[in-house]
């Protein structure tokens, strides 16, 4: 079966009559339509659908994730931006990550977790239902199992390896010396008591109370920087987002730390570009959006973590028309994008739309 315009062969396209949730996990998407139907709104959905892909895609995020949320009330002119990004440690330096690969990978690459704080903070502010409601569906899926999906199932052989590094991550995920079979259930005890105390007790209990002692205490056993005082001490951010437009809609997006401005930029280099114009689906229209990607990308790692707003020329239409000048329509740039020589400096930019 083929529906027309998706490009999907065998996925029918999800309809509903009065609302919707999209998550990376069917079980995640039910916890977010169970909140739905106890008279939660999209905040308490949305909290409900992150805790859960904690317990499902433990690849993904979880209690010691973080995010970012873009939260619009009925009738408002612009959505409002919740940062849950946690910041480093407190003891972090250069010197700490001396070692190569070691801000990359491993314990001291660790964030102080900022996941917990922000789905309080957006139940708090917007929510409808209790903590205890929103995190039952993760409770349940944590203490009676969720079964190894095909693709957790890929992650897990391809991250073997490191499952097996750590004693822990092998009694949980590795719970009989091997990957579980695909449909097998995998019970994470531990987490569901977690769980359970956060919903009792609020973000507390993981910033200041038990749970907090056995992170640190893991942490510093083990080479981390993490300390009671980075949890205790962490609050989530709210801001402005940032926006621009592409034809005669409005787009908004999360500020940095977030990468989304890289979307504002790929739409106005495509905008510039006249995207319109190829035909969809096209070798010249997958081309133009690969290589616009590309270019976006490099700029965001140039420029997202420099002091300030540096990056905030970024979001400029007259910048896209210049970036514009770097895409060949008939070659490549670069596979990485670190190896695509990103702008120097807004200055170079002169007004005049390229020739693709």
């Amino acid at each position: 079966m083929h529906w027309p315009h998706t490009g999907i062969p065998h996925r029918p396209p999800a309809i509903g009559r009065t609302a919707a949730v999209s998550s990376a996990h069917q079980l995640a998407s039910t916890a977010g339509i169970e909140m739905l139907r106890l008279g939660g709104n999209a905040v308490d959905a949305g909290v409900a659908m992150a805790a859960s892909i904690g317990v499902v895609e433990p690849y993904g995020s979880g209690l010691g994730g973080s995010g970012i949320m873009l939260i619009a009330e009925p009738g408002c002119r612009q959505p409002i931006v919740l940062d849950f990004v946690g910041p480093a440690p407190a003891r972090a330096n250069l010197d700490a990550f001396a070692e190569p690969g070691s801000k990359d990978d491993g314990i001291r690459a660790t964030i102080v977790p900022g996941a917990v704080a922000g789905w309080f903070e957006a139940l708090r502010r917007y929510g409808r239902l209790p903590l205890e409601t929103v995190l039952k569906p993760a409770i349940e899926l944590a203490r009676n199992g969720s079964p190894m999906s095909a693709y957790l199932h890929r992650y897990f052989h391809r991250y073997e390896d490191r499952l097996r590094a750590t004693e822990t991550t092998c009694r949980i995920f590795l719970p009989h010396g091997r990957i579980p079979e695909i449909g097998e259930f995998i019970i994470q005890e531990d987490l569901a008591r977690s769980l359970e105390k956060i919903a009792a007790d609020g973000p507390d209990a993981f910033y200041k109370g038990d749970i907090a002692d056995e992170l640190v205490s893991y942490s510093q056993a083990n080479g981390g920087l993490l300390s009671r005082e980075d949890l205790a001490s962490y609050k989530p951010d709210w801001s402005e987002p940032l926006s621009g437009t592409f034809g005669r809609y409005t787009i908004f997006v999360p500020p940095p730390p977030s990468s989304a401005l890289q979307w504002l930029l790929s739409l106005n280099m495509l905008e510039a570009a006249g995207v319109e114009s190829y035909e969809p689906e096209s070798a010249e229209y997958v081309h133009l959006l690969a290589e616009v990607f590309k270019l976006a990308i490099a700029d965001r790692n140039r420029w997202i973590c420099e002091p300030g707003q540096a990056w905030r020329h970024l979001v400029e239409k007259s910048y896209a028309i210049g970036r514009l000048r770097d895409f060949d329509p008939a070659a490549a740039n670069a596979v990485e994008p670190e190896r695509i020589e990103p702008s120097r400096s807004p200055s170079w930019i002169s007004p005049g739309r390229p020739t693709p």
